[in-house]
């Protein structure tokens, strides 16, 4: 062995020998808490303290069904005449504006509505043409990115 490859063999154990002991001193004091000192933890909520509220740049879909949505009872339960038919859903954008632009019904607001809320909104405007609607809203862009590990295993959850 030639002497620089022995010096820098003997320099490498003397470093490790004085870094590698600072994380055992530590390791016991690191997550503990100073006595008598308040903890603010931030945390998550397993609920939304409110409901969601429509926002410009939101896409919300809906379906219709009249008469209270007996059609929609029927067709769960197998009893009646009606058949549930699939039905294409449709996306709708909330534009700067805070409007929306339906069929049948042109622009409504909606900025600022729960779903709940924009559910009655649109139950009130079909009232005029179709006997006792019922209406169910969906927004369909709340959705989040899940990395789980490595960037190729990401996937959008709704």
């Amino acid at each position: 062995m030639t002497f620089t490859y022995k010096l820098n063999f003997w320099i490498s154990v003397l470093l490790l020998g004085f870094f590698l002991p600072g994380c055992a001193v530590n390791s016991n004091i690191m997550f503990k808490e100073a006595k008598g000192v308040a903890v603010n933890s931030d945390s998550i909520p397993l609920h939304p303290k409110e409901a969601y509220k429509l926002a410009v740049d939101d896409k919300i879909s809906f379906t219709m069904s009249t008469n209270d949505g007996k059609r929609i009872i029927e067709g769960m339960t197998g009893t009646g005449e009606s058949q549930m038919r699939a039905v294409q859903q449709q996306e709708y954008l909330v534009r700067q504006n805070g409007m929306v632009e339906l069929p049948m019904i042109g622009e409504i607001p909606v900025k600022g509505l729960t779903v709940a809320a924009c559910e009655d909104t649109l139950e009130r405007y079909f009232s005029k043409d179709y006997q006792n609607p019922f209406i169910q809203v969906q927004v369909t862009n709340k959705r989040v990115i899940v990395f789980p590990g490595s960037g190729s295993d990401a996937r959008v959850v709704p």
